[in-house]
């Protein structure tokens, strides 16, 4: 079992430095052993949580503006890989409420799977869930998309992400990402 703790300015990249009111966060994680046939597999699964006071903050895309009052963020994922294989989810959660007025709740859901079709070639499919507030639609999104290492810091993604409620071409997003790990 592996923990991690922390404490950041409470209000986004960019606030003032002077935040006094800081987000407080804890994760757990584990990693079980697993021997599934003649496979070896490596799951994680893991829990985390997190809490701050809130004064004049703006959260959800601006969907909570200038909020005062506490946020609750918790969360939980698993990633299992066997072999070629990658199964994947995350599901997450932020209670807000407010000092006077109703709480709102934000939740979402992540469930991917992948496949190696060559050493350092992997494929993804992915479906992505997320509710904003209590009374707004949720957002579906499918992404296909394909993972290519290129050597140990650098690797590219290409991701094609359908709008699942509205899969009109005009609404598709395409992805090219290169990333450089340190």
């Amino acid at each position: 079992l592996r923990y991690h703790g922390g404490v950041f300015n409470g209000r986004a990249v960019g606030a003032d430095p002077a935040d006094k009111f800081p987000l407080f966060i804890l994760r757990l994680e584990s990693n079980p052993s697993l021997n599934i046939g003649n496979s070896k597999g490596d799951l994680t699964i893991g829990g985390n949580i997190a809490y701050n006071k809130a004064q004049n903050a703006n959260y959800i895309n601006s969907m909570l503006s200038n909020f005062n009052g506490n946020r609750l963020l918790f969360g939980g994922d698993f990633r299992l890989n066997i072999d070629k294989f990658l199964l994947a989810g995350e599901y997450i959660r932020g209670e807000y409420k407010p000092e006077t007025g109703v709480k709102t709740v934000a939740q979402g859901f992540h469930l991917t799977g992948g496949y190696y079709i060559f050493e350092n070639t992997q494929l993804l499919l992915r479906l992505d869930n997320f509710k904003p507030t209590e009374n707004a639609k949720a957002q579906n999104l499918l992404l296909v998309g394909v993972n290519q290492k290129l050597s140990e810091p650098a690797a590219l993604q290409f991701n094609y992400v359908i709008d699942a409620d509205d899969s009109k071409f005009q609404y598709n997003r395409l992805f090219l990402v290169f990333q450089i790990f340190f």
